[in-house]
């Protein structure tokens, strides 16, 4: 089928949308928005499919996004579905991914308690 380009450009403009933030140094909100946005762009067009891996992906993207705005809980909840999909479609690549991203989440946690503390 001709789903697979359009799978592997799809994840090209995920994955250049997160490499866009990820190397601006003075990160702005809208950009981490937009990957946010790319994420639930990119978990419509995994349902219209039926594409688990895509699914997993557009969570992983919406999460991360949600993480980096500071939007720590939305961040929780989009990752523990990444998470449960991961496991789901045996995705071990996303999955490490997801564990540095899980990490990386505990750890701004962490601060925001020792702030209110």
């Amino acid at each position: 089928g001709g789903g697979e380009g359009e799978e592997n450009a799809m994840d090209a403009r995920c994955i250049a949308a997160l490499m866009a933030c990820l190397g601006d140094a003075h990160l702005r909100f809208e950009e981490w928005h937009s990957v946010v946005e790319a994420g639930k762009r990119a978990r419509a067009k995994a349902q219209s499919l039926n594409h688990a891996r895509i699914m997993c992906k557009g969570s992983y993207l919406i999460g991360y996004g949600y993480m980096m705005i500071g939007s720590l809980r939305e961040a929780e909840v989009w990752l523990s579905r990444c998470h449960a999909e991961c496991i789901q479609g045996n995705f071990h690549n996303s999955r490490a991914y997801l564990l540095l991203a899980l990490g990386d989440l505990a750890l701004r946690q962490s601060q925001l308690v020792a702030f209110k503390g």
